[in-house]
C-alpha cells in the first residue's frame, strides 16, 4: 500500500524581508506560500467583491484578503520605516490592502537600492577579520559585498578593492599584509 505524504507550508517559515539583499528570494517565498493558501490573487491584482455577494461569500472574501494582508506585513518588520519614509501609510487604520502593500514593495525595495549603495561601500571598507570565525569566512564576506557591490552598477579598481582586502586582515597578521602592501606598492604582487 502507498502512502502520500502531504506538502504543508509554515507561514512562520517565511524569512523577513531585510531589503534589495533577499528580495528576491522573499519574493517567491511569499508567492509560494500565497498560492498555497489560494491567497495569490490577492497580491496579482486589486480584488474586489461584488455588492451583490452574499453575505458568506464577503465574509470569506474580508478574511482572505485580511490573511495576505497579515502575511505580509508580519515578514516586513526590517523595512516598515523605508516603506514609510517612501509615504506607504501603515497604521491600523489603513485599508489593509495586500495587492496595494505588494506594489509598494515591489516599486520601493527595488529603489531602495540606490540609498543603500553608500552604506553596502561603508561596510565593506570597514571590514575586519576579526570578526570573523576564521578567514574562509572572512573572504566568504569579502566575496560576498564584492558581488554585492559590482550587481549595485559600482565599479571599484582592483588596487582600491586590494587595499581593502588587506586592511581588513590587519588584525590578522599586521607584518604580512604591511608585506603584500609593499609587494603591490613596487608592482612586484598583482592586485
Amino acid at each position: 500500500m502507498k502512502t502520500t505524504q502531504s506538502v504543508k507550508f509554515d507561514i512562520g517559515q517565511i524569512q523577513q524581508l531585510q531589503g534589495h539583499q533577499n528580495w528576491e528570494e522573499w519574493k517567491s517565498e511569499v508567492a509560494m506560500t500565497m498560492d498555497y493558501y489560494g491567497l495569490l490573487d490577492f497580491l496579482r491584482i486589486n480584488l474586489k467583491i461584488h455588492t451583490s455577494a452574499t453575505d458568506e461569500a464577503k465574509e470569506t472574501f474580508r478574511q482572505g484578503r485580511l490573511q495576505a494582508f497579515a502575511i505580509l506585513r508580519n515578514h516586513i518588520k526590517p523595512v516598515i520605516l523605508k516603506l514609510q519614509a517612501c509615504g506607504y501609510i501603515f497604521d491600523e487604520f489603513s485599508d489593509r490592502d495586500p495587492h496595494a502593500l505588494w506594489q509598494a514593495l515591489k516599486q520601493i525595495i527595488p529603489a531602495v537600492l540606490e540609498f543603500s549603495k553608500g552604506d553596502m561601500v561603508r561596510e565593506f571598507h570597514s571590514m575586519d577579520q576579526e570578526y570573523y570565525d576564521d578567514l574562509q569566512a572572512y573572504f566568504k564576506r569579502y566575496n560576498w559585498f564584492w558581488a554585492t557591490i559590482k550587481s549595485m552598477g559600482i565599479s571599484m579598481d582592483e588596487y582600491t578593492r586590494s587595499t581593502i582586502l588587506f586592511k581588513g586582515l590587519e588584525s590578522y597578521d599586521r607584518h604580512w599584509v604591511e608585506n603584500q602592501r609593499d609587494l603591490m606598492d613596487s608592482g612586484l604582487l598583482d592586485h
